[in-house]
C-alpha cells in the first residue's frame, strides 16, 4: 500500500512531449528497481504541464529520490535541458 507521494510537476514545450514520455519510459523500471521503498512512477501528459507522480511505501522513502532521477531533463538535440527553466 502506497502511504507517501512525490509529485513533480514540469513546463515542457508540446514539441518536446514526445521526448519527456520516452525519458519517463526509459527511467521507470530503473526507479521502481534501485530507489528504496518506490511503488510506483506514473506519467501525466496534461494541456499545461508534464507530472510525474512517484507512489512510495513511506514517507521517509520519498527523500532517497536522487536529484537527477526526480527530474525529465533532456533535449531533442540530446542535451540534458528537457524542462524550461
Amino acid at each position: 500500500m502506497k502511504t507517501a507521494y512525490l509529485e513533480i510537476t514540469l513546463k515542457i514545450d508540446d514539441v518536446d512531449r514526445s521526448a519527456a514520455a520516452e525519458v519517463y519510459a526509459k527511467y521507470k523500471k530503473p526507479f521502481l528497481d534501485t530507489i528504496s521503498g518506490a511503488l510506483s512512477k506514473e506519467l501525466l501528459l496534461r494541456e499545461d504541464d508534464v507530472q510525474v507522480l512517484h507512489g512510495f511505501a513511506a514517507k521517509g522513502d520519498a527523500g532517497g529520490v536522487p536529484q537527477d532521477q526526480a527530474l525529465l531533463r533532456r533535449r531533442r538535440d540530446g542535451s540534458d535541458a528537457l524542462s524550461q527553466d
